[in-house]
Protein backbone atom coordinates (compact mmCIF):
# COMPACT_ATOMS: atom_id res chain seq x y z
CA UNK A 1 0.00 0.00 0.00
CA UNK A 2 1.29 3.45 -0.96
CA UNK A 3 -0.07 5.83 1.66
CA UNK A 4 1.19 8.88 -0.24
CA UNK A 5 -1.22 8.42 -3.16
CA UNK A 6 -4.76 9.80 -3.43
CA UNK A 7 -7.60 8.35 -5.47
CA UNK A 8 -8.71 11.81 -6.63
CA UNK A 9 -6.87 14.83 -8.10
CA UNK A 10 -7.09 18.22 -6.32
CA UNK A 11 -9.59 19.71 -8.80
CA UNK A 12 -12.34 17.16 -8.21
CA UNK A 13 -15.36 18.45 -6.22
CA UNK A 14 -15.82 15.34 -4.16
CA UNK A 15 -14.45 13.42 -1.18
CA UNK A 16 -14.02 9.79 -0.18
CA UNK A 17 -13.25 7.37 2.61
CA UNK A 18 -10.98 4.39 1.94
CA UNK A 19 -11.34 1.65 4.57
CA UNK A 20 -8.25 -0.21 3.36
CA UNK A 21 -6.19 2.94 4.03
CA UNK A 22 -8.31 4.08 6.98
CA UNK A 23 -8.35 7.60 5.61
CA UNK A 24 -10.78 10.17 4.30
CA UNK A 25 -9.61 12.61 1.65
CA UNK A 26 -10.90 16.04 0.65
CA UNK A 27 -9.46 17.46 -2.60
CA UNK A 28 -8.86 21.21 -2.67
CA UNK A 29 -11.86 21.86 -4.92
CA UNK A 30 -14.18 20.52 -2.21
CA UNK A 31 -12.83 23.15 0.20
CA UNK A 32 -13.92 26.12 -1.91
CA UNK A 33 -17.26 27.97 -2.22
CA UNK A 34 -20.04 27.01 -2.07
CA UNK A 35 -19.04 24.08 0.17
CA UNK A 36 -16.76 26.32 2.27
CA UNK A 37 -17.47 30.04 2.04
CA UNK A 38 -15.66 32.26 4.54
CA UNK A 39 -18.20 35.03 3.92
CA UNK A 40 -21.06 32.76 5.04
CA UNK A 41 -22.08 31.94 8.59
CA UNK A 42 -20.53 29.09 10.54
CA UNK A 43 -23.91 27.41 10.51
CA UNK A 44 -24.06 27.49 6.73
CA UNK A 45 -20.54 26.09 6.39
CA UNK A 46 -21.22 23.30 8.89
CA UNK A 47 -24.35 22.43 6.94
CA UNK A 48 -22.53 22.14 3.62
CA UNK A 49 -18.92 21.11 4.21
CA UNK A 50 -19.46 19.85 7.76
CA UNK A 51 -22.07 17.32 6.72
CA UNK A 52 -19.70 16.03 4.02
CA UNK A 53 -16.87 15.73 6.53
CA UNK A 54 -19.17 13.85 8.87
CA UNK A 55 -20.36 11.65 6.01
CA UNK A 56 -16.86 10.43 5.16
CA UNK A 57 -15.97 9.90 8.82
CA UNK A 58 -19.17 7.92 9.36
CA UNK A 59 -18.12 5.49 6.65
CA UNK A 60 -15.51 4.17 9.04
CA UNK A 61 -18.28 2.94 11.31
CA UNK A 62 -20.95 1.81 8.87
CA UNK A 63 -21.75 -1.65 7.53
CA UNK A 64 -18.58 -1.65 5.38
CA UNK A 65 -16.11 0.39 7.41
CA UNK A 66 -16.69 -1.70 10.52
CA UNK A 67 -15.21 -4.68 8.70
CA UNK A 68 -11.74 -3.06 8.57
CA UNK A 69 -9.42 -2.50 11.52
CA UNK A 70 -7.26 0.58 12.21
CA UNK A 71 -4.51 -0.69 9.90
CA UNK A 72 -6.91 -1.22 7.01
CA UNK A 73 -6.97 -4.99 7.35
CA UNK A 74 -10.17 -6.85 6.57
CA UNK A 75 -10.88 -7.60 10.22
CA UNK A 76 -14.08 -6.61 11.99
CA UNK A 77 -13.55 -4.77 15.28
CA UNK A 78 -17.15 -5.11 16.45
CA UNK A 79 -18.39 -7.83 18.73
CA UNK A 80 -21.03 -10.14 17.35
CA UNK A 81 -23.70 -8.72 19.67
CA UNK A 82 -22.92 -5.12 18.69
CA UNK A 83 -22.96 -5.99 14.99
CA UNK A 84 -26.31 -7.73 15.40
CA UNK A 85 -27.81 -4.70 17.14
CA UNK A 86 -26.31 -2.38 14.52
CA UNK A 87 -28.05 -4.13 11.64
CA UNK A 88 -31.24 -4.41 13.65
CA UNK A 89 -31.42 -0.62 13.97
CA UNK A 90 -30.16 -0.07 10.43
CA UNK A 91 -33.12 -2.01 9.06
CA UNK A 92 -35.29 1.05 9.65
CA UNK A 93 -33.20 3.00 7.11
CA UNK A 94 -33.44 0.14 4.63
CA UNK A 95 -37.22 0.23 4.85
CA UNK A 96 -37.28 4.02 4.59
CA UNK A 97 -35.20 3.99 1.43
CA UNK A 98 -37.36 1.31 -0.14
CA UNK A 99 -40.34 3.70 -0.06
CA UNK A 100 -38.66 6.42 -2.13
CA UNK A 101 -39.92 6.37 -5.71
CA UNK A 102 -37.31 8.04 -7.91
CA UNK A 103 -39.33 7.49 -11.09
CA UNK A 104 -42.77 5.93 -11.60
CA UNK A 105 -42.36 2.31 -10.55
CA UNK A 106 -38.63 2.69 -9.79
CA UNK A 107 -37.74 2.64 -6.10
CA UNK A 108 -34.45 3.13 -4.26
CA UNK A 109 -32.88 -0.11 -3.05
CA UNK A 110 -32.45 0.23 0.71
CA UNK A 111 -30.00 -2.66 0.98
CA UNK A 112 -27.70 -1.41 -1.78
CA UNK A 113 -27.70 2.19 -0.55
CA UNK A 114 -27.49 1.42 3.18
CA UNK A 115 -23.87 2.48 3.66
CA UNK A 116 -24.38 5.84 1.95
CA UNK A 117 -27.67 6.45 3.74
CA UNK A 118 -26.13 5.75 7.14
CA UNK A 119 -23.20 8.05 6.35
CA UNK A 120 -25.61 10.81 5.28
CA UNK A 121 -27.63 10.46 8.47
CA UNK A 122 -24.65 10.20 10.78
CA UNK A 123 -22.58 12.84 9.03
CA UNK A 124 -25.31 15.48 9.09
CA UNK A 125 -26.08 14.77 12.74
CA UNK A 126 -22.39 15.01 13.70
CA UNK A 127 -22.05 18.26 11.78
CA UNK A 128 -25.11 19.71 13.50
CA UNK A 129 -23.86 18.76 16.97
CA UNK A 130 -20.46 20.29 16.18
CA UNK A 131 -22.09 23.48 14.92
CA UNK A 132 -24.15 23.76 18.12
CA UNK A 133 -21.06 23.19 20.26
CA UNK A 134 -19.15 25.88 18.36
CA UNK A 135 -22.09 28.30 18.56
CA UNK A 136 -22.39 27.79 22.31
CA UNK A 137 -18.66 28.44 22.73
CA UNK A 138 -18.77 31.74 20.83
CA UNK A 139 -21.94 32.77 22.64
CA UNK A 140 -23.80 34.49 19.81
CA UNK A 141 -25.58 33.67 16.57
CA UNK A 142 -24.68 34.92 13.12
CA UNK A 143 -26.98 37.56 11.59
CA UNK A 144 -30.05 36.43 9.67
CA UNK A 145 -29.52 35.91 5.95
CA UNK A 146 -32.43 36.72 3.60
CA UNK A 147 -34.80 36.09 6.50
CA UNK A 148 -33.29 32.84 7.80
CA UNK A 149 -31.54 32.53 11.14
CA UNK A 150 -28.27 30.64 11.56
CA UNK A 151 -30.02 27.46 12.67
CA UNK A 152 -32.11 27.46 9.51
CA UNK A 153 -29.07 28.35 7.43
CA UNK A 154 -27.44 25.10 8.54
CA UNK A 155 -30.23 22.99 7.07
CA UNK A 156 -30.70 25.12 3.95
CA UNK A 157 -26.98 24.98 3.22
CA UNK A 158 -26.99 21.22 3.64
CA UNK A 159 -29.90 20.92 1.20
CA UNK A 160 -28.36 23.30 -1.33
CA UNK A 161 -25.08 21.35 -1.29
CA UNK A 162 -26.97 18.56 -3.07
CA UNK A 163 -28.68 20.73 -5.71
CA UNK A 164 -28.50 19.12 -9.11
CA UNK A 165 -30.35 18.27 -12.28
CA UNK A 166 -30.58 14.85 -13.94
CA UNK A 167 -32.34 13.48 -16.95
CA UNK A 168 -34.79 10.64 -16.30
CA UNK A 169 -32.39 8.28 -18.09
CA UNK A 170 -29.45 9.26 -15.87
CA UNK A 171 -31.61 9.00 -12.77
CA UNK A 172 -32.77 5.53 -13.75
CA UNK A 173 -29.19 4.40 -14.32
CA UNK A 174 -28.11 5.77 -10.94
CA UNK A 175 -30.89 4.02 -9.04
CA UNK A 176 -30.18 0.73 -10.79
CA UNK A 177 -26.38 0.75 -10.57
CA UNK A 178 -25.11 3.20 -7.93
CA UNK A 179 -24.93 2.73 -4.14
CA UNK A 180 -25.49 6.49 -3.83
CA UNK A 181 -29.23 7.31 -3.83
CA UNK A 182 -30.72 10.30 -5.68
CA UNK A 183 -29.90 13.68 -4.17
CA UNK A 184 -33.54 14.49 -3.39
CA UNK A 185 -33.68 11.40 -1.21
CA UNK A 186 -30.32 12.20 0.40
CA UNK A 187 -31.68 15.54 1.59
CA UNK A 188 -35.29 14.81 2.51
CA UNK A 189 -34.80 11.46 4.23
CA UNK A 190 -31.97 12.82 6.37
CA UNK A 191 -33.93 15.85 7.51
CA UNK A 192 -37.10 13.86 8.13
CA UNK A 193 -35.22 11.94 10.81
CA UNK A 194 -33.79 15.05 12.52
CA UNK A 195 -35.83 16.60 15.31
CA UNK A 196 -33.84 19.90 15.21
CA UNK A 197 -34.88 20.39 11.58
CA UNK A 198 -38.60 20.22 12.27
CA UNK A 199 -38.15 22.54 15.23
CA UNK A 200 -36.14 25.05 13.18
CA UNK A 201 -38.90 25.32 10.57
CA UNK A 202 -41.89 24.63 12.85
CA UNK A 203 -42.96 21.55 10.91
CA UNK A 204 -46.16 20.12 12.32
CA UNK A 205 -45.83 16.50 13.44
CA UNK A 206 -47.32 14.11 10.93
CA UNK A 207 -46.59 16.29 7.90
CA UNK A 208 -44.32 15.21 5.04
CA UNK A 209 -41.07 16.54 6.54
CA UNK A 210 -41.99 15.65 10.12
CA UNK A 211 -43.30 12.07 10.02
CA UNK A 212 -44.32 10.35 13.22
CA UNK A 213 -42.13 7.28 12.56
CA UNK A 214 -38.42 8.08 12.27
CA UNK A 215 -35.15 6.13 12.36
CA UNK A 216 -32.30 6.50 14.86
CA UNK A 217 -28.97 4.71 14.81
CA UNK A 218 -26.11 7.11 15.46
Amino acid sequence: MDHTLWDMPPWIVNAYYDPSMNEFVFPLAQLLPPALDLSASAGANWGALGATLGHEMSHGYDDEGSQYDAAGNLKSWRTESVQKEFFKRAQCYVEQANTFEALPGLFVNGEVTLGENLADQGGTKFAYLTYKKEAAKRGYSAPDFVGFNEEQQFFLSFAQSWCGKMTPEALRMQVQSDPHPPTEFRVNMVLKNMQPFREAFSCAEGTNMAPINTCLLW
